[in-house]
């Protein structure tokens, strides 16, 4: 995510705020620490990714 908005800079085609910028790398994080905590395996890489994505699909 930050190689692409570092292109958009870079090519002077950023269609994104600063402001918009940092709110998604804030959700990012924010959503890559719920699924560290609440995702049995995951730090070890040992999940069960089907089952998973299964759940998410469903809800």
């Amino acid at each position: 995510m930050a190689f692409s908005f570092a292109t958009l800079i870079v090519t002077d085609d950023c269609p994104y705020t600063d402001k918009e910028m940092s709110s998604v790398f804030t959700e990012m994080s924010l959503a890559l620490c719920k699924a560290y905590k609440e995702v049995p395996g995951l730090i070890t890489g040992e999940f069960d990714r089907d089952k998973i994505f299964s759940e998410l699909v469903r809800k």
